[in-house]
This record gives C-alpha cells, structure tokens and sequence, in this order.
C-alpha cells in the first residue's frame, strides 16, 4: 500500500509517501509545497492544489493521511490552515483516494510512546528511525513523515 501523508498549511505543506507491506514501512519521498506570500488566498490555494496534484499523479498513493486540525490560539490563522486542508481534501478526492485522519496525540503516541511529547521528541525519534539522505527543510515535513509513519504502525 502506498501512503501519502500531508501537514496542510497555505504557506507551506509537508509531504512523505511511503510504501506499506508486509508490516514494514519505508519512505520513499518527502519535500515541502510552498506557496507564492504575494499571492491572493484564492490563487495560493489554486497553486497549492496544483502542486498537490503533481505529487499524486507522480506518486500513486493508495490513501491520503491527514493530521486532525487542532488549534487552540489564532483564531484566523485556523481558519486559513483549514481552508488549505479543505483545498488539500478536495484535490486528494477528485483522484478517488480515500482521506483518513489521525490525531496529534495519536501521532505523538504512536512515535514516541508519549502523547505529550514535544515537536523536537518527536523530531528526534523520527531521525532516529529513518536515515534521511537529506535532512527535512521544516517542521512540517518532519510532521507530514511522523503522520505517515505513525499510519503505518497503527496499521500492522
């Protein structure tokens, strides 16, 4: 089975695809999608579907996993990650992959066997079970791979 997992946001989306069998994972990509800070909402959205659907066709995945939105601050900037995450939704969809979620504390538990751990906690055991051959630009690719992985181990 192969897994794209995503950390949606207007400015920058993390992705990893892994392939899943035989109870065993292995990433086979991760990158960053950017999307132009000069931009309309509606046009970054647009270019964020757009690079989206690219990382689709190129990689094939069987589902798409999507870390529950949770915000508990910035009220606008919540309703933007979450109009990303519907663009996200929408684009994932129209090529017929289901869309599962997982949530933060399901991710933190499945990685470091803690549901409060910390960004870095996680970071570090991520690192520690995949060897990167090119360490992950941002945070949000570090999330997009802990989100797979953890997918992948609750999935055996």
């Amino acid at each position: 089975m192969r897994v794209l997992a995503l950390d949606s946001g207007i400015e920058r989306t993390g992705y990893a695809v892994f392939d899943y069998k035989n109870k065993k994972h292995e990433l086979l990509a991760y990158g960053l999608v950017k999307t132009s800070k000069n931009d309309d909402l509606s046009a970054r959205l647009f270019e964020l579907s757009q690079k989206l659907d690219e990382i689709l066709m190129r990689n094939t995945p069987d589902v798409c996993v999507l870390e529950q939105l949770f915000f508990n601050t910035n009220q606008k900037t919540a309703i933007i990650v979450a109009q990303a995450q519907g663009a996200t939704i929408l684009t994932v969809t129209k090529r017929s992959i289901p869309v599962e979620f997982i949530s933060p504390l399901t991710v933190k538990q499945a990685i470091t066997g803690d549901g409060r751990a910390d960004k870095k906690q996680i970071q570090k055991m991520v690192s520690f079970t995949i060897k990167f051959p090119v360490k992950p630009e941002t945070d949000d690719v570090y999330d997009a791979v802990a989100c797979g992985m953890a997918y992948c181990i609750l999935h055996k």
